[in-house]
């Protein structure tokens, strides 16, 4: 058992780790059991735009429950005035936003249960991007020489009916994944083709061969967990019950052997199999253990 500040849940060569920090940042395998208790919150920290790694806080500054950052490390990481960006008016102030905003950025769609969430990423990260997400079935879809254009063209897409935000509880409740590989590919590449008629050219020239991804494994094991196992290949995807499964959006304390893993939500089974987002987690002093 060790003390240490839960930083999130992060992914390295498409593997998910735990990013801890204690006198320095190590990361733990998202795998076997653990133990994590909820002590008292803390600074998270930030990403370092031009070392592209996460910062600890260096005083671990306490901060409330509705706060993520010390005023000190948000004008450390240069990217508050860059959140909500619609790619128009720039309001960046700072070298380090400015540059990282310079590098090449990607637009993608994501399947979420029954919505299409469009956003962007810068182009070095985006796997890992969507990863963190929890996206399981998704497409890269524009190459943009600006993170300013890349956000341009997610605001545009959003005006055709696409999403820009989705809430945990959304994707907590919606982990079983009922399209298949194919019907996955084909709905994304439908609204790709519909958005590459509707955009205005100087949008879709950034456009690129879509590239499609899909979270095989991940999708069994949440499928094998929570979908009706009763039921046969005669029942349509209407058709298909999902049990009843618990969940936690504000976990005070995770224990027992890790299931699967979805983005930042785990599932764990100990007297019974639930699953847990652990996003309100980052920031927390906890008592950590894993075996």
């Amino acid at each position: 058992m060790m003390e240490a500040q839960f930083l999130g849940i992060k992914y390295k060569n498409e593997k998910p780790y735990f990013l801890l920090y204690k006198d320095k940042m190590f990361i733990v395998p998202v795998d076997g059991n653990i133990y994590i208790k909820k002590g008292e919150k803390r600074c998270a920290g930030y990403y370092d735009l031009e070392r592209h790694c996460y910062m600890p806080c260096a005083k671990l500054n306490k901060v409330d429950e509705k706060t993520s950052q010390c005023d000190e490390c948000r004008e450390k990481s240069g990217f508050y005035y860059c959140l909500g960006c619609h790619g128009m008016n720039c309001r960046a102030d700072n070298d380090k936003a400015l540059n990282f905003c310079r590098q090449e950025h990607a637009v993608y769609l994501a399947l979420f249960g029954d919505r299409i969430k469009v956003g962007t990423a810068a182009f070095y990260r985006k796997d890992a991007r969507l990863l963190e997400q929890g996206g399981l079935a998704y497409m890269f879809i524009a190459k943009a020489p600006t993170g300013k254009i890349a956000r341009l063209i997610e605001y545009m897409i959003s005006k055709e009916g696409m999403t820009l935000q989705l809430l945990s509880s959304y994707k907590i409740k919606n982990l079983v994944f009922l399209e298949s590989k194919d019907t996955a590919e084909r709905k994304l590449m439908d609204t790709y083709e519909m958005l590459r008629r509707s955009l205005d050219d100087n949008l879709t020239k950034y456009f690129i061969k879509p590239e499609f991804h899909f979270s095989e494994k991940v999708i069994e094991i949440n499928n094998n967990l929570f979908k009706d196992s009763a039921q046969g290949s005669l029942f349509s995807k209407d058709e298909v019950i999902i049990k009843d499964y618990s969940y936690d959006l504000n976990p005070s304390m995770l224990k027992g052997k890790i299931l699967n893993v979805t983005g930042q939500i785990l599932v764990i089974e100990d007297d019974k199999i639930e699953a847990f987002d652990t996003k309100k987690l980052n920031g927390y002093i906890v008592d950590f253990k894993r075996n």
